[in-house]
């Protein structure tokens, strides 16, 4: 369940000629995914050889034609908008947004060094972002869901409890979709493979546990004493660890096999 804190906006400068003055929405649950991210910002990119093929591919789905205009939503340090506005070409526009400005930074950092002249970044709530109508041609979205504390608010019409639960099979995919009135709607499935490099079962557990209790949705910090999470960390390490063990190892590493989903409609 995502908290229902009662939120504030402000307004920040708007980069991309004729928008409106973007709304950021202040609360307690923003200030948590601004913080998360925040803290992976600089080491985001670090031998990260996993989501640009996922970001890629994203864009491959959607297609987007030469000299088209796309927005990319949670855009993070700018996998998804640098594979499309590698499709749109110079003729076409790309606008990222995100909520982070570290995350930005370092994006901004890789347009600058490509000297890419069709892609921007703009500071940006993806529950208050505003253009004029028909300014884009497509909207990309790549793991940006579970971290809206309101998704109708985001405008894409589907209104889960649990974003992840929501959606995660093909048939609720079709279903929400259907029912926020997407048309031509595709869902596909592919297997991808991650593997967690120099590691031991023990570090893998213990990751996975650090994420889980920084995640901004429900961190433990704010649900439970340090003592009750020290307990529940090692009633974690105890069933996780084991589990760990029993996944494929590949170089000295360890392999998270899983099913990742996508979709695409119109509207």
């Amino acid at each position: 369940m995502l908290p229902s804190e009662t939120p504030k906006t402000r307004d920040v400068g708007a980069r991309a000629a004729g928008s409106k003055p973007i709304r950021i929405i202040e609360n307690g649950y923003k200030d948590r995914v601004k913080d998360f991210w925040q803290g992976r910002s600089e080491v985001y990119d670090v031998n990260n050889s996993f989501h640009p093929p996922l970001c890629a591919h994203l864009v491959g789905l959607a297609n987007p034609f030469p000299g088209s205009a796309v927005l990319d939503i949670a855009t993070g340090t700018g996998s998804v908008a640098f594979a499309a506005a590698d499709a749109v070409g110079p003729s076409g526009r790309v606008v990222g947004v995100d909520i982070t400005d570290t995350m930005l930074q370092q994006a901004q950092a890789k347009a600058d060094a490509l000297a890419a002249t069709n892609v921007e970044f703009q500071l940006a709530d993806a529950e208050a972002v505003s253009f004029p109508e028909q300014s884009f041609d497509f909207i990309l979205c790549s793991n940006g869901m579970a971290y809206l504390q309101n998704v109708p608010a985001a405008k894409f019409g589907v209104a889960p409890e649990d974003a992840g639960a929501a959606l995660g099979s093909e048939a609720r995919i079709r279903a929400a979709l259907g029912a926020a009135g997407f048309k031509s709607i595709e869902v596909s499935a592919s297997k991808e493979v991650k593997v967690f490099e120099d590691t031991t079962p023990e570090k893998f557990a213990e990751s996975i546990f650090g994420m889980m209790e920084r995640f901004p949705a429900a961190p433990l910090s704010q649900l439970l004493c340090q003592q009750q999470i020290s307990e529940l960390r090692a009633d974690y390490m105890i069933a996780a660890v084991p589990q760990a063990e029993t996944m494929p190892r590949r170089d000295g590493g360890i392999v998270n096999e899983f099913v990742m989903l996508w979709a695409v409609a119109t509207v």
